[in-house]
């Protein structure tokens, strides 16, 4: 029970990614990509060097600081621990050489060599390299069991969690860079059982949840609507 989401693969996290914001973003709309804390990049004469240029003064949550460039070097170490062997750290170990931080606004990603998968990995898109404070990490270390996780730049903070029951997160106490949050706080319950899903909508004890076809004529019935994914997955 950990909330070390360098130890998890893309599917595993989804959780926390409301914490966390990358590199490049992505369009849900058009599925292209956006900047997001990077706000330009592009690759360096030798084909296999990427230079972004970072957003400023993007604040992390809580303690965390202020994003610059000497945090993504831990972000990428977390994520290539010999000790973890899911795809995504493969990828990342075999991809990038190193980091360089070469000011607060601007780093160069160095890859061993030129990689098509490199953009679309380290983008929104799939969610694989969540950036997290540097002094944060400094100060706390990766999380462990009882331990919160690692301050982000999202628009929602961890609040709290009750294993196997639910996640909690709230809105940020300050203006966030890219969105107004819609709603001050909100949780992930997790409920196995698809009619218990289904009884907590009709109760309105919940909001929204995953509801297979046999059963959502119920919801339907009640004024519910079905929602329909924008983003690969």
């Amino acid at each position: 029970d950990t909330f070390d989401v360098y130890a998890q693969s893309g599917p595993d996290l989804w959780p926390m990614r409301v914490m966390y914001e990358y590199l490049i973003g992505l369009d849900a709309e058009t599925g292209k990509f956006t900047p997001q804390l990077a706000t330009s990049w592009k690759v360096e004469p030798d084909g296999k060097s990427i230079r972004f240029e970072l957003r400023k003064n993007v604040q992390f949550q809580k303690d965390g600081g202020t994003f610059t460039a000497k945090d993504l070097v831990p972000t990428w170490q977390a994520r290539i621990r010999d000790e973890i062997q899911n795809s995504p750290s493969i990828f990342w170990r075999q991809a990038i050489e190193s980091i360089e931080a070469v000011n607060d606004n601007e780093a160069i990603y160095h890859l061993k060599r030129p990689d098509g998968n490199f953009f679309n990995s380290i983008s929104e898109q799939r969610g694989i390299l969540e950036i997290f404070s540097k002094a944060d990490f400094d100060k706390n270390g990766l999380p462990t069991a009882g331990k919160p996780p690692l301050a982000g730049t999202g628009p929602y903070q961890f609040d709290q969690h009750v294993q196997g029951q639910y996640i909690r997160f709230t809105r940020v106490p300050y203006k966030h860079w890219r969105e107004d949050a819609e709603f001050p706080a909100f949780e992930f319950r997790f409920i196995k059982e698809s009619s218990t899903r289904l009884a907590g909508l009709l109760a309105g004890e919940i909001h929204m949840a995953d509801i297979p076809e046999d059963l959502q004529r119920q919801a339907l019935n009640q004024g519910m609507k079905t929602l329909q994914g924008q983003v690969p997955a």
